[in-house]
């Protein structure tokens, strides 16, 4: 992991403070003190390994600030992206609760920092704590059904709406808190490409696709999505039929409340 800094105060529990879905949102204030109570804050950048699979997991970490993705390597050295992680996210729990090795590698997309957790005081509060163990439960089980939802979403969409059901999942972990429906996922076409598994030149075709109905903006090095309702609402049915209307980006001009 990296060299430990200055410490900071984390944010008080819940979704005004964190992103609504994150675990740092799902716990209780009390339980969120004291899983960082005498944490320490560790600062990261761009590409830095800050958890290496196969190393031995002696601790846990909660991402304060940034985005990192989590990618794995097969038998024949082919990198596979598993996904990503950001604000109020927590990492390394699955190596630490079943004694096993890390299962991935954790690297920063960018600048950022985490909240370094020793694996003791994590267990502590897993065994005294019944809310938060039915959170690791819940977060455990939310990984496992995404990884099926992008199953599903790869048989049942084609072309450009492949990489944007996508985008759509992506708007949670790079908006944050209170932020509105604009968001700027940071990610290369090359990373974007691994995550909806096609070729780096079926992304640059659905982006130009989604581009023409004013459904994404790219950026250098990244992807901007004016408004994440629009494109929610544009996203064909399970059957893979588009909406009637074709609806057009408002490009974050108008309110969806």
């Amino acid at each position: 992991m990296g060299i430990p800094r200055r410490k900071i105060v984390p944010p008080a529990a819940g979704p005004e403070n964190w992103p609504p879905e994150s675990f740092a949102a799902r716990v209780s204030v009390k339980d969120l003190g004291e899983l960082l109570s005498g944490f320490r804050q560790v600062d990261f950048e761009s590409k830095d390994v800050v958890m290496r699979e196969g190393e031995v997991g002696s601790s846990v970490a909660l991402v304060l600030t940034g985005q990192l993705k989590a990618e794995t390597r097969d038998a024949h050295g082919r990198t596979h992206l598993l996904g990503l992680l950001g604000r109020g996210d927590l990492i390394g729990e699955m190596a630490f609760l079943d004694r096993r090795r890390r299962s991935a590698s954790v690297i920063a997309l960018g600048a950022g920092s985490y909240a370094e957790v020793p694996g003791g005081r994590f267990a502590e509060l897993v065994r005294e704590s019944p809310g938060t163990s039915l959170e690791i439960a819940r977060l455990v089980s939310a990984r496992l059904r995404a990884a099926e939802r992008r199953r599903l979403d790869f048989a049942a969409y084609q072309g450009p709406w492949r990489l944007a059901s996508e985008l759509v999942k992506l708007a949670s972990v790079f908006r944050g808190a209170g932020q509105d429906q604009t968001v700027r996922i940071e990610l290369t076409q090359d990373e974007l490409a691994q995550i909806v598994n096609v070729s780096r030149i079926s992304v640059q075709r659905a982006i130009k696709t989604l581009r023409l109905r004013r459904l994404v903006r790219p950026e250098y090095g990244a992807l901007v999505v004016p408004c994440v309702a629009c494109l929610a609402a544009a996203m064909p049915d399970q059957s893979g039929k588009e909406t009637a209307n074709g609806i057009t980006g408002c490009s974050g001009t108008r309110s969806h409340g």
